[in-house]
């Protein structure tokens, strides 16, 4: 998250001629070649992304909780105020690995983290809930302008699911922002290219990075500011998951963020996210089955219904399938078929397989296919004795 700053000129966070904003502003080469040249760098932009609120921390809190809350709506610093569910409790539940970083922040590891604003550009620590050790131990401290422990944890072995960067003020635009210089674009610029070059970004993992501010100015000039309706802001979406070279124009704010998290986890919604419409069209058409694995305990001449369920991001079509199974051990009803996927929605496809011969540990696998765009599922079979009659 990066602060302060209008996408163009018409969202100027600074007031008279300073130039706090990003599009065509030459202080921003970064951002500008990031826009520019969105196909080749593997990103979409979202060209009607706003704010929630004012100050800073509504729309720190908002990413995670979907929410803004007494307790965190002004810039309020202390740490687990907030008794709202948010979003590391729906990670845990779903067992979605995370960490979060904070630069130049004390106490990494432990409860008592305190990154250089507090909670109010840190949300984790908004939250009683996460006032625990188990999850204290996923905040991390980062070397200010290198992030050298967040890149080394994206090469390694096992990455986590879900990552957070917060920067120093110095690094995100807050106190040097674009009208003084270009240092705030050049720390996300190396940054960016050290986190889409890390093996958690080349490997075969779906990977995509969200890079946004946290509000811009246009419309609350006066103080104090009451909306965000224009409140537009650099948000641009990158890596092998995001859809590349597009420019979206459907209206986002930082509750569709978090809806797109859920999304992709299929975790509860939490507040205002659960009506927030999600970025799809920002990410790389394809599609989700679940589940992608059943294991049943069958016997000669038995049955078992099976129900797949595909969920399309940013896709639609018509998906056909088919059944494969080891010769002589079973079948499928029907064997094959089609269904029509609709954009962003659900279909379902319901089989029965019969086994006739029970060959122990045998698999049967059940392939998918939309648009080109495949995904499998397989069905292990487990033997017991048939039944008397």
């Amino acid at each position: 998250m990066m602060e302060n700053t209008g996408i163009n000129a018409s969202d100027n966070f600074c007031s008279g001629s300073n130039h706090c904003y990003v599009l065509g502003n030459s202080n921003a080469p970064n951002m500008n070649n990031l826009y520019n040249n969105l196909a080749s760098n593997k990103a979409a932009f979202a060209a009607s992304y706003t704010a929630v609120g004012h100050p800073s921390s509504p729309n720190y809190e908002a990413l995670l909780a979907g929410q803004v809350t007494s307790q965190y709506n002004n810039d309020q610093s202390s740490s687990y105020q907030s008794n709202a569910a948010n979003l590391i409790d729906s990670l845990q539940t779903g067992g979605i690995t995370w960490q979060a970083y904070a630069e130049s922040a004390s106490n990494s590891g432990l409860c008592s983290f305190s990154p250089p604003r507090g909670a109010a550009h840190f949300p984790f620590i908004m939250f009683s809930s996460n006032n625990v050790a188990a999850r204290c131990a996923n905040f991390h401290s980062a070397t200010s302008g290198s992030d050298t422990e967040l890149i080394t944890s994206l090469n390694s072995s096992t990455p986590a699911n879900f990552y957070w960067m917060t920067p120093t003020d110095n690094n995100n635009c807050h106190d040097d922002p674009l009208s003084t210089g270009s240092s705030c674009d050049t720390y996300i610029g190396n940054l960016i290219s050290s986190i889409t070059s890390s093996t958690a970004f080349t490997g075969t993992r779906r990977s995509v990075l969200f890079v946004t501010f946290d509000e811009a100015g246009a419309g609350c000039i006066s103080s104090p500011c009451t909306g965000s309706t224009n409140d537009f802001v650099y948000t641009i979406v990158i890596g092998s998951s995001a859809y590349a070279g597009h420019i979206g124009g459907t209206r986002y704010n930082h509750y569709s963020c978090l809806a797109t998290v859920d999304a992709n986890w299929r975790l509860p919604c939490l507040s205002n996210d659960c009506s927030a419409t999600k970025m799809t069209d920002l990410l790389q058409p394809t599609f989700d089955l679940s589940p992608t694995s059943f294991s049943v305990i069958l016997c000669d001449g038995c049955s078992a219904g099976l129900t797949y369920t595909l969920t399309s991001v940013n896709l639609q079509g018509t998906a056909s399938y088919n059944a494969n199974v080891p010769s002589g051990t079973a079948t499928f009803s029907p064997p094959s078929g089609t269904a029509s996927l609709p954009l962003n929605g659900q279909m379902q496809v319901n089989m029965s397989m019969t086994v006739t011969i029970c060959s122990q540990g045998s698999h049967a696998t059940v392939t998918f296919t939309v648009n080109s765009i495949l995904q499998q599922g397989t069905v292990r079979i487990n033997c017991a004795v048939k039944p008397p009659h």
